[in-house]
């Protein structure tokens, strides 16, 4: 990036001289690979010779849909029971900046959408943000059995569950993945609002996406991280090695199909619930 910028700088004022529209996809570029708006528009404009209000012409859909995104993340790990120290760094930004972002976050305009005749994924778009987060904020408030009605999910008040499809609203498709509806039985009859959920083979984020549709907190972990999924941190499970990631106690450990095996092999040999 700052070779980028270097070769297009020397380039104003002599050698290959640079177009605007140069100057304006060397903008985009920057701007595209710097989330974290180290670059300034000042910056950028001193650098290409032009002034600050074309910079920001050029690159003010980009830079908004980065704040967009990591504002989503905010709110995310937020609604998960995330601190803002963790959060933080996460993030890259101040804890101040944080706990702004926190208390401002409104999309007021969601009812009036969905009476206009749109549906969640449109919602999802609109406000740039994931669709597990979107109905989170619509059911806010809700009781967990108007959550189940909301959803179409009904719910099953036999001790025998038999779940046919996922639900692809929720987690990522995903080998091994669980279906949401078996994730919101059990957090309903085995958890409260509030409680802290642990996954630690966190996979598709199944689990997280139903835990902030319920308002339970979760901290989730797997040897798999992606981008789209901050809340799944990197942990490796090891026998040998008895450091705890989470702080406190689990009101619930969502151990799914893939711990088949001997759970004091893979380390689990402390976990209670």
């Amino acid at each position: 990036m700052a070779f980028l910028l270097e070769g297009a700088e020397c380039n104003i004022s002599h050698g290959d001289r640079l177009s605007p529209d140069d100057k304006k996809r060397t903008a985009r570029e920057i701007a595209t690979s710097d989330p974290e708006c180290k670059w300034t528009e000042s910056a950028l404009a001193e650098k290409l010779g032009v002034n600050q209000q074309t910079v920001n012409t050029w690159i003010s859909d980009i830079r908004a849909r980065q704040k967009t995104s990591r504002n989503t993340i905010i709110l995310r790990l937020s609604r998960l029971g995330w601190t803002q120290e963790m959060i933080a760094k996460v993030v890259g930004l101040d804890r101040s900046v944080i706990s702004r972002n926190v208390q401002n976050t409104k999309i007021g305009n969601m009812h009036n959408l969905l009476s206009q005749g749109h549906d969640m994924e449109y919602i999802a778009r609109h406000y740039h943000m994931d669709l597990p987060l979107v109905w989170a904020l619509r059911l806010e408030g809700k009781t967990d059995q108007e959550k189940f009605k909301e959803l179409g999910w009904g719910l099953r008040t036999w001790d025998q569950w038999n779940f046919n499809e996922c639900d692809e609203r929720f987690g990522d498709d995903w080998p091994g993945r669980i279906p949401a509806q078996l994730v919101a039985h059990t957090l309903f009859y085995f958890t409260k609002p509030g409680d802290l959920v642990l996954d630690p083979m966190a996979g598709g984020g199944v689990v997280s996406d139903v835990c902030l549709l319920f308002e339970r907190k979760c901290q989730a972990f797997d040897i798999a991280t992606r981008d789209n999924r901050p809340e799944i941190q990197y942990h490796h499970w090891d026998s040998r090695n008895d450091n705890w990631p989470i702080t406190g106690k689990a009101d619930l450990i969502f151990f799914d199909h893939v711990l088949a095996t001997d759970p004091r092999r893979l380390g689990f040999k402390k976990l209670s619930t």
